[in-house]
């Protein structure tokens, strides 16, 4: 079952909201525009320090007014939007290049090493170090190896196989 969770959680990697794209509505409440305006500015800079602060003033809003835009158009802070944009680009560098897991944090926009390591943490449920092992198949299991190279379409086929049984 463990083996099955891994598979999934890779498959569903990059398969979140983007909220870089928007309301889809144009009825959409006026918290939807600016959280995609938001979302689109913490992906191009989310390695700036600081960025809430910089954001309040990128759109001349208070901290009260973004975190309220956020919530309610997203579901999140704007503290967990830089987090989890900066975990993507962590991960992405901790799969694609032999940097220093310290350096790569820091690359991120995280302030210090340990911040790195516990907001990691928390989202993936792996240090910075497993998943990088686990991204270059050092912790898989020579079972479950093969399946990691599978297309998608073939995948959830034999995921819903899988569940079937």
């Amino acid at each position: 079952r463990g083996w099955l969770e891994l598979l999934l959680a890779q498959l569903l990697d990059g398969a979140q909201y983007d909220i870089r794209r928007g309301p889809q509505s144009q009825e959409t409440a006026p918290e939807g525009h600016l959280a995609a305006q938001v979302g689109a500015y913490i992906h191009a800079h989310c390695e700036q320090r600081a960025l809430v602060q910089t954001l309040c003033r990128h759109f001349a809003v208070s901290e009260k007014s973004l975190y309220r835009h956020t919530k309610t158009a997203l579901g999140l802070s704007p503290k967990e939007l830089i987090d989890r944009e900066r975990i993507e680009r962590a991960k992405n560098g901790l799969r694609d290049s032999g940097v220093p897991v310290a350096l790569v944090g820091e690359r991120c926009g995280f302030q210090s090493e340990v911040t790195f390591h516990r907001v990691f943490k928390r989202e993936t449920g792996l240090t910075p170090k497993a998943y990088r092992q686990t991204a270059s198949g050092e912790l898989v299991g020579g079972d479950i190896q093969g399946y990691l190279s599978f297309e998608k379409k073939e995948a959830l086929a034999l995921l819903k196989r899988l569940a079937r049984e």
